[in-house]
């Protein structure tokens, strides 16, 4: 009899395994962004002023496909900047949890953004405190996604209806 339970379980855990990994085993969220980018960059820096620059990307897929990781490589007032980006998926919830990381702040990122893609758009959110103690919503915006180019998007609002771009970035594949 036990043993009979024992096999109903592992059935029963093998089974619900199977479905959970099937419902997304190829996630193809971000399948257009891997490979090589030359990326066209408008930036807001901390005093409030614009910089435009060239910045070089590389995303590649991880963990079959529940995960992924790109390196971002450029040179922003004459200094060289990296940065990275580590995308886990969630099947159960069918969001990404997206983490960003540079050499401006080499700091564990404590919350990631979180989202999803609709409609051929990927939207990721995150709420942060404003150095002067202002709740502020952050959104980082996929959209125009063809098989060589796409655009993205970085803004902040304090209303959730009034977005105020601070990072935007036009990328043209490269291979």
């Amino acid at each position: 009899m036990k043993a009979m339970k024992y096999i109903i379980t592992i059935s029963i855990y093998l089974a619900a395994s199977c479905f959970l990994f099937a419902q997304d085993s190829t996630n193809a969220d971000f399948d257009f962004y891997y490979g090589q980018w030359e990326v066209q960059n408008k930036r807001q820096m901390e005093d409030g002023s614009w910089v435009e620059f060239s910045a070089w990307v590389e995303a590649t897929k991880t963990l079959h496909g529940y995960g992924n990781v790109d390196v971002f490589k450029a040179t922003i007032n004459g200094k060289p900047f990296e940065g990275m980006s580590v995308r886990m998926f969630d099947p159960v919830s069918k969001t990404w949890q997206i983490r960003w990381y540079d050499t401006e702040q080499i700091v564990l990122d404590p919350m990631p953004s979180t989202g999803q893609f609709e409609n051929k758009e990927g939207k990721f959110y995150k709420t942060i405190t404003s150095p002067n103690g202002r709740k502020v919503k952050v959104r980082f915006h996929w959209s125009n996604i063809r098989k060589d180019s796409f655009h993205w998007e970085a803004s902040w609002s304090v209303d959730d209806e009034t977005w105020t771009p601070t990072w935007i970035m036009d990328f043209k594949r490269i291979k």
